[in-house]
């Protein structure tokens, strides 16, 4: 391979539930307007029968580019449902999947769609695996399915280390058992631990795992990406470069503001001889002692960086009676070192309770690890909230947490509810909020908040979900909520999300977005730049 040349330095079943319309002009902080078509409605698309679709498919087949699915095809329907079935309502006219069979030509294939959608007047959005938890990744108009843009590939480095350059489309799944099967010394890359997401949607907003804490963020590791512009144009962005601003603002910015990102180039980190898992569960009244030593060991200086937490309050159930009996308390991460070395660190939280039979820690190789805390949840239909957490949680807000698994409505999902806790601090916080378009560089802990149930669920149950969700979110952080939250957690209901979400950064954000993007041709309801009626206040 040619070296990088760096400067020195699901279920496929119908919705029972429609999703909000989120509308809204795009307003500039300057005042100015970007032009916006609704992103989630037909309102203003033009109709199928006006749409010349066999140009673009002409297009497509002329350049290897890409495949064009219709209503009708047999793959239309997989390729068009989003992972949260929330949102499966919302049909795209058409899809593209960018690329050949081998994933090759994948920017052409994007650029001619877009340029194509363009001029027949249509909405896009890109989709890299669908898992945006609010529906932001569906479009009636032009689905961009960029599954296809996988084929990873190692990179000669002047660094220890080779660099990793994989497509949008590429799971963490599908990462990390390739470059397994590579030549020793093995490496890896910090990615998320739910195995279909795949790195577009991971990357841009910032991206959690389990070695964040020793590595960075997935985004810190970013080198170098591939985007497809909104005029069509295809650019290599870089610290370095030309589009230095446009980089910097796909280390955090989220998706489908700016272009379309079609592929990454990553540092990556070495293998690790010593590394060790732990699984833990306790009783759901043991739950304020737990959740307060985890606080204390993740705020702990001495903490090693190689420590890695998921903390989670959660139940299941088809009743409230169900879901009091099933709430727990429960810890898994991972460690970069030893089992023996892992159960010292963890004392202080084992003396104040003690753990189920069914918990363990063990030393177990870095691949058998990842598989093994990999999760594929939520799943079907759930909503989300997440704060950012800078300061320890009180003993009243974590009562607050307990108190609602045991009033969970239940329902069909049996990914039930519950809060999770992902440790912060060590290599994330050692970068300055500003030096990429991720804000949230103080933090102990991302806090997710989650309700699901099942796609043959009543309305009144997921009414009921939903509800508990807005109930439990007010109880842990009032009613104004909690100052700062995770642009990888979007929630449609948020207010002042411009601020929560980007913080100080969210005006060179927008000054990105006025360059790149200027007629808003990648819209949603939280894009950068829109201004609409749910957050009637620019940060």
């Amino acid at each position: 391979m040619p070296t990088l040349a760096l400067p020195q330095e699901q279920r496929n079943q119908p919705c029972l539930t429609a999703p909000s319309a989120m509308r809204g002009e795009v307003s500039m902080t300057d005042g100015s307007q970007l032009p916006q078509r609704d992103a989630t409605t037909t309102a203003g698309t033009a109709a199928a029968g006006d749409v010349d679709w066999a140009s673009l498919q002409q297009q497509l087949q002329k350049a290897d580019a890409g495949t064009l699915y219709l209503p009708g095809d047999s793959s239309y329907y997989p390729l068009s449902i989003p992972q949260n079935h929330r949102y499966a309502d919302v049909r795209p006219q058409g899809v593209v999947c960018p690329g050949n069979d081998t994933g090759e030509n994948g920017a052409e294939g994007v650029s001619i769609a877009i340029k194509w959608a363009h001029e027949q007047g249509l909405p896009v959005a890109p989709r890299s695996n669908g898992h945006n938890y609010a529906g932001y990744s569906t479009t009636p108009g032009l689905l961009l399915n960029l599954s296809r843009l996988k084929n990873p590939c190692l990179i000669p480095s002047n660094g220890d280390t080779p660099l990793l350059k994989a497509g949008s489309g590429t799971t963490n799944a599908d990462v990390y058992p390739w470059l397994r099967r590579q030549s020793a010394p093995h490496v890896a890359i910090p990615t998320g631990r739910c195995p279909s997401v795949a790195l577009g949607g991971l990357v841009l907003g910032g991206g959690i795992g389990f070695s964040d804490r020793k590595y960075g963020l997935t985004c810190d590791t970013l080198v170098e990406t591939t985007v497809v512009l909104a005029d069509g144009r295809i650019v290599t962005a870089n610290e370095h470069n030309e589009y230095s601003d446009l980089f910097w603002a796909c280390r955090g910015g989220a998706g489908n503001n700016f272009g379309v990102t079609v592929d990454f180039t990553f540092k990556t980190h070495p293998v690790p001889a010593q590394f060790s898992v732990f699984d833990l569960k306790w009783p759901i009244k043991d739950t304020v002692a737990v959740v307060q030593a985890m606080q204390n060991l993740i705020a702990d200086a001495g903490t090693p960086d190689g420590f890695h937490l998921r903390l989670g309050i959660g139940t299941s159930g088809r009743s409230p009676a169900e879901s009091a009996e099933n709430a727990n308390c429960n810890a898994m991460g991972e460690f970069y070192g030893t089992a023996a070395d892992l159960r010292k660190l963890l004392k202080p939280v084992l003396d104040c309770a003690s753990p189920t039979l069914k918990s363990r820690i063990e030393d177990m190789d870095f691949w058998r690890a990842t598989d093994y805390t990999f999760a594929t949840t939520p799943v079907l239909q759930w909503g989300g909230k997440s704060a950012i957490v800078n300061e320890k949680l009180t003993p009243d807000q974590i009562t607050a947490c307990v108190d609602a698994m045991k009033t969970w409505p239940g329902s069909r999902n049996d990914d039930g509810a519950g809060i999770a806790l992902f440790a912060m601090g060590g290599a994330i916080n050692e970068v300055r909020p500003d030096a990429t378009a991720f804000f949230h560089r103080n933090a102990h802990f991302i806090m997710a908040l989650e309700s699901s149930w099942a796609d043959d669920d009543s309305s009144a149950t997921a009414q009921a979900c939903r509800d508990w969700l807005n109930s439990l979110y007010t109880q842990v952080w009032g009613a104004n909520g909690p100052d700062h939250c995770y642009q990888n957690f979007p929630d449609p209901d948020l207010t002042r999300w411009s601020e929560r979400y980007y913080g100080s950064n969210y005006n060179r954000l927008v000054e990105v977005k006025k360059k790149y993007d200027p007629a808003g041709m990648f819209h949603y309801g939280q894009s950068i730049g829109n201004q609409s009626q749910i957050n009637p206040d620019p940060a």
